[in-house]
């Protein structure tokens, strides 16, 4: 089964436009999939289709991407949450790792996500637990 059929041809939205959600966005892109780039900062979203743009390009001389172009074209920058999720079979959080952001955010899914939204996170650290030996 191909992404597009899995995901019943809804969209895929990336929240967080940096280097992580921009990968996210190239990954869902490549698939085939209709992919909604957001950032609270909206020059991080114009920023982020910029370095998407560039990424494939060197992608392609690698032999990794056969059309960039085509494959670009699968990202659209959004500039409000809403409108990122609106329809959207799944989101990929990308944000700040900053734990009141993203607690903060996830509040903010549940408000206004499609009820069959599913929600991955990105991290790129574990918080440090207290040790079970003393």
């Amino acid at each position: 089964m191909r992404p597009e059929e899995l995901l019943d041809g809804r969209p895929v939205a990336v929240i967080g436009a940096g280097l992580v959600g921009a990968g996210w966005a190239i990954v869902f892109a490549q698939a085939g999939l209709e992919v909604r780039i957001y950032d609270a900062n909206p020059n991080a979203t114009d920023r982020a289709v910029v370095l998407i743009g560039e990424q494939l390009k060197e992608l392609s001389r690698f032999g990794l991407v056969d059309d960039p172009g085509a494959v670009a074209a699968h990202v659209k920058p959004t500039y409000r949450l809403a409108d990122a999720i609106e329809g959207a079979a799944y989101a990929q959080e990308s944000v700040l790792e900053q734990v009141e952001l993203k607690r903060s955010l996830m509040q903010e899914l549940e408000d206004l996500a499609p009820s069959d939204m599913v929600i991955g996170s990105s991290s790129s650290a574990y918080p440090r637990l207290p040790s079970p030996v003393a």
